[in-house]
């Protein structure tokens, strides 16, 4: 190690017809060099020295856990903490100045809503029945989905009035149309037996 350094600091100085020794001259140069690394290393070399005269006079201490957790672990949820502190300051305040919003101003904001709804014409989204968790025709999706995923070249999916519809709690082998939509994806074994005019390769 000592020589590599040596080749390195006395490197830029090794120049001209010599080759050899410093070729400015003079050893201030070097000996610069050579004060800054003593003056870097030293205190390496105090932590390391200690640190072993430490093991060999005192010994290991075999029940000592060691620190697995860092300053960054330590930190990492300061954020998390910064949000907190911001929201519970935010209802606090809210607490402290009371409701920003009157009433009668809030009252007003939600006529003006319903107002604005009506005159969009929109039409409000109905609450899904008690069974639709039983009951939820998924063809659409698979059918888009398995469209989407075959090659156009081997195989076209088209929609065809036919009779079909997802697995229900009720009716687990007949499947059910929903929606508005009917269709039904035929294994290729079928198609031998029924001839449709809009699908050509069975899926």
């Amino acid at each position: 190690m000592c020589k590599d350094l040596k080749h390195l600091i006395y490197y830029q100085f090794n120049t001209g017809p010599v080759g050899k020794g410093p070729g400015c001259g003079f050893w201030a140069p070097m000996w610069r060099v050579w004060l800054f690394f003593l003056r870097g290393i030293v205190l390496l070399l105090e932590r390391w020295l200690g640190n072993l005269l430490a093991r060999q006079f005192e010994g290991r201490h075999p029940k000592g856990v060691a620190k697995t957790v860092t300053k960054q672990r330590v930190e990492s949820h300061f954020d998390l903490e910064l949000h907190a502190a911001a929201e519970q300051e935010q209802q606090h305040n809210y607490l402290k100045d009371g409701p920003y919003i009157s009433p009668e101003e809030a009252v007003a904001m939600y006529t003006t809503t319903v107002h604005w709804l009506e005159q969009r014409k929109f039409s409000p989204i109905p609450f899904p029945p008690l069974s639709y968790k039983h009951d939820v025709n998924l063809g659409r999706s698979v059918f888009w989905n398995m469209k989407n995923r075959l090659p156009q070249s081997i195989t076209t999916l088209e929609w065809v009035n036919s009779f079909v519809s997802v697995y229900s709690k009720d009716n687990p082998n007949l499947l059910f149309s929903m929606c508005g939509f009917e269709f039904r994806l035929l294994p290729k074994i079928r198609m031998s037996q029924e001839a449709f005019s809009n699908c050509r390769d069975g899926v």
